[in-house]
C-alpha cells in the first residue's frame, strides 16, 4: 500500500512537471497551439504507470556511452523512479553503433500529440510504433471500453516485450502486432485517427485509404534533415498542415531512408565556430527555448529553399549541413544577435533566405498549408529533377517517394477560409 501511494504521489507531480512546462513553452510565439493539458489527457497521464511499461532503459549520463539501467516493474529503485517520472525521453534499444532505435518519447511531446489528435471515448485508433506501450496505453484510458487502439511495431524483439508488458499492466486489450506501419492494418479499419510516432521520410497511401471519411493522421514528417520531424496532420483528401514542431528518430522499413533532402554526410568531428566568418541575422529576446524553436520554424523556410540543407544539433550549437559544402552555424551571442558563421557562400546563403523569410513576416510552421498527392509510380523521383523546388513566390513542391507534396503560404483569407 506505501509503495502505491508513493507511485501515486510521484505520478501527480510528474504530471504537474508536465503541465508546468507546457505553461512555460505557450510564453513563446514560437510555440505552438497546446498550452494546457485537457481533463481527458490529465486523467490518463495520472492512471497510466510509466514504470510499468519498462525493464529498464539507457543512461547516457553515466559516461561517454550509454549504460543500461535496469528495472524490476514490480520493485522499481527510487533511482528508476527518478528518471522514469522526469520529462526525458527513456530509449529501450539501441543500435550497434549506439544509436536510439526505439524509445518512450519526452512526456511532454506525449501529452502535445495527445492533445492535437483529439481523442474521445470510443474512437477507433491506429498507432505506428508501440516503443514501450506507454501512448497506447495512455490513448486506451481515454478512448475507454467502447473504443479501440491497435499498434504496430516493426521490431519483433520489441513488440514480444512490449506484448507482455502491457499485458501485465493491465491493457490486454490493446491489439499489437509485429509489422511494418507502412502497410496500416485494413482489417480494423476505418480509422478515426492515426497517430505515427516515428520521423517518416513520407506518409503512406495505405493510410489514407484507412481513414475514416472525418478521421485525420498525424505524422511526424522529415523535413530538411532526419532529425527534423515537425507534426503533420493529414485529412483522407490529402489536404494537410504542420501543427507543431517535433523531433524524432528515423522510422524503419518502407518508409525510413534519408527522403527528399540531399543527405549531408555527418562528419566524424565538428569544425568549430570559433574563428570563422560570421554575421548577424536578427536581435532575439528570450529564454534558450525561444532561440530553438526560432531557429527551427526558420528552418523549415530554409530547407524548402535549399534542398542541400539539413538540420543538425551537436553541442547546443544549431547547425546546417550543407551536402559537400560544409556547414553553417547558428546560435545566439550574449547580446541576444542570432549569428550565421561559416564559409562566406554560406554566410550569404543563409543570410538571402533569411531576409526573405523576414519579408514573408517570419512565418511558422503552423502558418504553412499542404496537399499531398499519391503518386501513380511509387518510387525516388528521378535523381535530375530537384526533390525540393520552388514553383511560385510563396509555393513549393516535394517530391517524395510514394506522394508529391505542395506546399504554400496562403493569403490571410486563404488561411482563415481553411
Amino acid at each position: 500500500m506505501a509503495n502505491e501511494v508513493k507511485i501515486e504521489e510521484r505520478l501527480a507531480a510528474y504530471v504537474a512537471a508536465i503541465e508546468h512546462e507546457l505553461a512555460r513553452r505557450a510564453r513563446s510565439r514560437y510555440w505552438g497551439s497546446v498550452s494546457r493539458v485537457s481533463e481527458r489527457v490529465r486523467r490518463a497521464l495520472l492512471v497510466v504507470p510509466r514504470h510499468r511499461l519498462l525493464t529498464g532503459f539507457y543512461d547516457w549520463n553515466k559516461g561517454r556511452l550509454p549504460t543500461w539501467v535496469p528495472l524490476n516493474p514490480d520493485t522499481p529503485s527510487l533511482e528508476s523512479l527518478d528518471q522514469v517520472y522526469a520529462n526525458t525521453p527513456l530509449v529501450i534499444k539501441i543500435s550497434p553503433d549506439g544509436m536510439p532505435v526505439s524509445s518512450s518519447s519526452e512526456p511532454v511531446l506525449v501529452a502535445v500529440m495527445l492533445e492535437l489528435l483529439q481523442l474521445a471515448p470510443g474512437l477507433n485508433i491506429l498507432e505506428i510504433g508501440t516503443g514501450t506501450g506507454y501512448n497506447a496505453a495512455l490513448m486506451a484510458e481515454i478512448v475507454g471500453d467502447q473504443g479501440r487502439i491497435t499498434t504496430l511495431e516493426i521490431q519483433a524483439d520489441v513488440a514480444e516485450c512490449t506484448g507482455h508488458l502491457l499485458y501485465e499492466a493491465g491493457y490486454s486489450n490493446i491489439q499489437l502486432h509485429c509489422a511494418d506501419g507502412f502497410y496500416g492494418w485494413p482489417a480494423n479499419a476505418p480509422y478515426n485517427r492515426i497517430v505515427v510516432t516515428t520521423c517518416c521520410s513520407d506518409i503512406s497511401p495505405y493510410w489514407l485509404d484507412q481513414l475514416s471519411d472525418k478521421g485525420s493522421l498525424l505524422v511526424p514528417l522529415m523535413h530538411g534533415g532526419k532529425g527534423a520531424a515537425p507534426l503533420t496532420q493529414v485529412f483522407p483528401d490529402g489536404q494537410g498542415k504542420v501543427l507543431a514542431l517535433a523531433g524524432f528518430g528515423p522510422a524503419m522499413g518502407m518508409l525510413g531512408g534519408p527522403g527528399p533532402w540531399v543527405e549531408a554526410p555527418v562528419p566524424t568531428s565538428f569544425p568549430s565556430a570559433q574563428g570563422l566568418p560570421s554575421q548577424k541575422l536578427t536581435r532575439l529576446v528570450g529564454e534558450d527555448w525561444d532561440v530553438n524553436c526560432f531557429l527551427l520554424h526558420y528552418h523549415y523556410f530554409l530547407a524548402l529553399n535549399e534542398p542541400n540543407a539539413c538540420l543538425f544539433w551537436k553541442s547546443g550549437l544549431y547547425q546546417v549541413l550543407w551536402a559537400d559544402q560544409g556547414v553553417a552555424f547558428l546560435s545566439r551571442n550574449a547580446d541576444g544577435w542570432i549569428m550565421v558563421a561559416g564559409s562566406e557562400d554560406l554566410c550569404r546563403r543563409v543570410e538571402e533566405n533569411y531576409k526573405e523569410y523576414k519579408e514573408l513576416g517570419e512565418p511558422r510552421v503552423q502558418d504553412y498549408r499542404m496537399e499531398f498527392v499519391v503518386r501513380a509510380d511509387p518510387v525516388e523521383a528521378d535523381g535530375s529533377v530537384p526533390r525540393v523546388r520552388r514553383v511560385g513566390p510563396q509555393e513549393w513542391v516535394i517530391e517524395r517517394r510514394f506522394t508529391t507534396q505542395r506546399v504554400w503560404l496562403p493569403a490571410p483569407a486563404d488561411a482563415i477560409r481553411f
